[in-house]
């Protein structure tokens, strides 16, 4: 089985391409070691620590589940560091901070009358993610 390969990223001019840049690739390395740990390893039911994991469960169907939770969680991270990191900038992006005060529809767990804006759905999911069971270091979950 072929191992897994990191995919080349083109940001040039990508949408808020500034702030990925400059968030972007501590996620994106999270990402490609999560990945190289599941397709490489515990999808063939084989030891590969990533974080505080080493997720081996014999069962294929939970193993992929937990990691698209942890993919899932890294993703979050990544909205509310951009976030972060726009908000702390000298002169904000306007239309990434817009992106991000835009409401979202309700999800599973909100009334249909409780639309919420798009940082306030990431900040519900990663605590969601996190009672759940699932978090990674203190230094990436720090945003």
């Amino acid at each position: 089985m072929e191992a897994y390969k990191i995919p080349e990223r083109n940001l040039d001019g990508v949408r808020f391409e500034a702030a990925r840049r400059a968030v972007g690739t501590k996620f994106d390395e999270l990402h490609d070691e999560l990945s190289a740990c599941y397709y490489d390893h515990w999808r063939q039911g084989e030891s590969a620590p990533f974080q505080v994991y080493d997720i081996i469960l014999g069962d294929p169907e939970a193993t992929k589940a937990q990691f698209d939770s942890l993919h899932g969680l890294i993703c979050e991270l990544q909205q509310l560091a951009l976030a972060e990191y726009n908000d702390k900038q000298a002169q904000p992006d306007e239309e990434l901070s817009r992106w991000f005060d835009e409401m979202e529809p309700a999800g599973e767990s909100l009334p249909p009358s409780e639309p919420i804006t798009r940082r306030e759905l990431a900040q519900q999911t990663v605590a969601e993610f996190n009672a759940a069971g699932y978090g990674l270091t203190a230094e990436v979950q720090k945003v």
